[in-house]
């Protein structure tokens, strides 16, 4: 049995009926005491300072770690770590990019007590552990080979052999970074992909441009599901529109050109697949039409789990140039719970970026 769970059972049993076992602490390397209850209690704590710190307790004694190599970099600021508990607590989790690329971009470390956090953000979303890594440092790095889950952060995720999450998460990740070869990756194993798995993964596709997308796209359209049908259909259509084409397009959707008695939330859906929403281009062009597509729908009401919110407008507002967002933004109202979202965040990526350019 492992020894943390023969404390626990020593623990809830007590010890008359079941003595903890001196691999206990033997593997804790605690002096056992007079009173046994005392020893369980040294053992709970010590083990659960360890468990905080990501060491696992060994099923026999061993040697403890060497200590953690140096880490000579400055340690970021206070506001900064504040800003990281934001974004962990839920109000601004998709900054969590973006204060990475900014940590990374200053040379700047975290204090050691943060790194488990960092680790478990890393599980959580695991398209960020290329980002998370330099955060982590030699600290992080040998604080996670000294955790089994977190192991698998350091080591490098297979294409051919991971499961088909990590696969996904893999693909979506090298898209952003080099389209050309996520498509040769993708290719490559194509033929071998269950038809539920294909659609998820020519999906990733909207991600960028490479220049084979179409010829791709155009034999996917051909596929035997209806579903990879579909999906390539829309892509093609997608990657058809110029940026101007997709700005004009948005534009004209104004209230008036709305049918009676449609609902906001069926109104956005209608072009969700008509415009390259991932690509550069158009990330390049929301700005300047976000505001009218926030009034638009704030009008109707505040639908914060819609899809178009959710998968377009939210995500402008953390991916799009900062500059662009504030210029853009002065048209919106200052009342309204989207306009007053959309300011949120726009208002913390600025206090982000302040933090660590202007060390405060």
């Amino acid at each position: 049995m492992p020894p943390f769970n023969a404390l626990i059972q020593t623990a809830l049993l007590g010890t008359d009926r079941r003595p903890l076992p001196a691999t206990v602490s033997a593997a804790l390397q605690l002096v056992p005491a007079e009173d046994p209850a005392q020893t369980v209690l040294e053992a709970l704590a010590t083990s659960l300072l360890l468990h905080k710190a990501g060491y696992l307790l060994p099923d026999a004694p061993t040697e403890l770690p060497h200590p953690a190599p140096p880490d000579e970099r400055p340690v970021c600021q206070a506001t900064t770590l504040r800003h990281l508990e934001q974004i962990r607590s839920g109000q601004f989790a998709d900054a969590l990019p973006e204060w990475l690329e900014l940590l990374a971009r200053h040379n700047l470390r975290l204090p050691p007590e943060i790194l488990p956090e960092l680790l478990h953000a890393g599980l959580e979303n695991r398209a960020l552990i290329k980002q998370i890594q330099p955060a982590l440092g030699p600290r992080g790095e040998w604080l996670a080979a000294l955790h089994l889950r977190w192991q698998s952060l350091l080591a490098e995720p297979d294409w051919h052999t991971g499961t088909f999450p990590e696969r996904l998460q893999w693909l979506t990740a090298l898209r952003r970074q080099d389209p050309e070869q996520a498509l040769t990756a993708l290719a490559e194993t194509w033929p071998k992909e269950r038809p539920n798995h294909r659609v998820k993964l020519l999906e990733t596709l909207a991600i960028g441009s490479a220049t084979g997308d179409h010829p791709f796209l155009l034999e996917a359209a051909a596929d035997k599901n209806s579903d990879v049908q579909l999906m390539a259909t829309r892509l093609l259509h997608l990657f058809s529109l110029s940026p101007q084409e997709a700005t004009t397009l948005l534009t004209c959707y104004r209230d008036e050109d709305l049918p009676k008695g449609l609902s906001v939330e069926i109104w956005p859906e209608r072009f969700r697949y008509s415009l390259p929403w991932h690509t550069p281009g158009v990330l390049a062009y929301l700005p300047a039409v976000l505001p009218a597509l926030i009034l638009t729908i704030s009008r109707f009401g505040f639908y914060e789990k819609s899809t178009f919110v959710q998968s377009v407008i939210l995500p402008a507002c953390y991916r799009c140039d900062l500059a662009q967002l504030n210029t853009a933004f002065t048209q919106l109202p200052e009342s309204g719970e989207l306009p007053l979202r959309c300011r949120s965040i726009v208002q913390f990526r600025a206090q982000m970026r302040r933090a660590v350019d202007g060390g405060r």
